[in-house]
């Protein structure tokens, strides 16, 4: 039965746990991360919430789907949920504690019943290394503001920007000639 309520899980998103609670999961996307330029892959999250939470889940929905894999009426399904509901609810009073393979660890003390467990679960896939690929050449899209342009635009337009720029230095040239021309002249007209 705990094997059907995982696969229930996994395929619906949510499952309620007889006597733990409900555990809902959601799918979170492949993250970027630029500074360390890898694709981190896709997880699935898990959240609790305890059954004093009064929990709002489809429970039919539930057994139809245990009948179905098990093969017997949801009369019989619910009458397996109940106590597979007692058998752990006398587990946490004996041990106080319940190992949920693979979802975590549901403890009970004198304050309440307590989930500990992954976060998240990665779906399987590596860690993938995003290097930035230049090709020398080639044409692409490209957005500058507001405006789209593609890049040998952009580059021709920053090349006669640059070759404007080129000149810069006359003016001063000019104005250091001038000025050495009239200390020179005052020199020499004041001898």
């Amino acid at each position: 039965m705990i094997g059907l309520l995982n696969q229930y899980l996994l395929d619906n998103h949510e499952v309620l746990l007889p006597g733990l609670g409900l555990i809902r999961t959601e799918q979170l996307p492949a993250q970027y991360d630029i500074a360390g330029r890898i694709f981190e892959s896709p997880s699935l999250q898990m959240k609790w919430q305890s059954p004093d939470e009064e929990p709002s889940f489809a429970l039919q929905k539930l057994l139809g789907f245990v009948a179905q894999q098990m093969d017997i009426s949801e009369e019989e399904a619910y009458s397996r949920y109940q106590l597979l509901k007692e058998e752990l609810q006398k587990k946490l009073e004996t041990e106080g504690r319940i190992d949920w393979i693979p979802l975590g660890v549901f403890e009970k003390d004198e304050s309440g019943l307590y989930f500990s467990g992954p976060l998240s679960f990665n779906d399987g896939f590596d860690v993938l290394e995003a290097d930035r690929v230049i090709r020398q050449g080639a044409t692409h899209a490209m957005k500058v503001g507001d405006t789209e342009t593609t890049n040998t635009a952009m580059e021709a337009l920053l090349a006669e920007e640059s070759h404007e720029e080129d000149h810069w230095w006359i003016l001063p040239l000019v104005i250091a000639l001038v000025a050495i021309v009239i200390i020179v002249w005052k020199r020499f007209s004041a001898q």
